[in-house]
């Protein structure tokens, strides 16, 4: 059954290396990273990057056991597992194919006024949320917040509407509850 992880590999760490004249004549990385590892035989061979994995397409219960392996809340939403599982993957593989960044550049280029206020409310809430001790506790701690209280205290100093931070609250995996006890 083939592995439906990260890029791990349980023989031999993998290894970025580029042959010793290439490294000194090129200060860049190369375009395509190159893994090296040893074979069955022991011999050196050189591979390309391994391709990020298609978590769109995985059943749920799958990304719930490879989440679980990291440490991840699996009783988020399906989007939360799948946008925390590539940022590790791209954190511990080396980000993807040159192709895929690029588009990213492009789409960051052409961005709307509308996500460029949306990103602008994410920083100013998280700084916000920082900025205040035991509410920043509550949040590592996963406890459940009182959403109108929080909402009342974040106005303070984010002006937002509700609707805004219950999806802040859902993007970052907020537990919270709107019910008074």
């Amino acid at each position: 059954m083939p592995s439906i992880g990260l890029c791990r590999d349980t023989d031999s760490e993998p290894i970025i290396s580029q042959p010793a004249d290439e490294r000194k004549e090129n200060l860049e990385p190369a375009s395509t990273p190159l893994l090296s590892r040893p074979n069955s035989k022991g011999i050196r061979q050189t591979v390309s990057a391994p391709k990020m994995p298609n978590y769109a397409k995985m059943p749920l219960l799958d990304l719930k056991k490879i989440a679980s392996e990291f440490g991840l809340r699996v009783n988020t939403s399906r989007r939360l597992i799948e946008h925390q599982l590539k940022a590790i993957w791209e954190q511990t593989c080396g980000g993807g194919s040159s192709n895929s960044s690029a588009i990213e550049i492009e789409q960051q280029q052409q961005a709307t006024p509308n996500q460029q206020v949306g990103e602008t409310l994410v920083r100013q809430l998280r700084e916000h949320i920082r900025g205040q001790p035991g509410l920043f506790e509550q949040i590592l701690c996963y406890q459940v917040l009182q959403f109108d209280s929080v909402y009342q205290d974040i106005l303070r100093s984010v002006p937002c509407q509700k609707w805004m931070l219950r999806k802040f609250f859902d993007s970052e995996g907020i537990v919270y509850t709107s019910f008074e006890k």
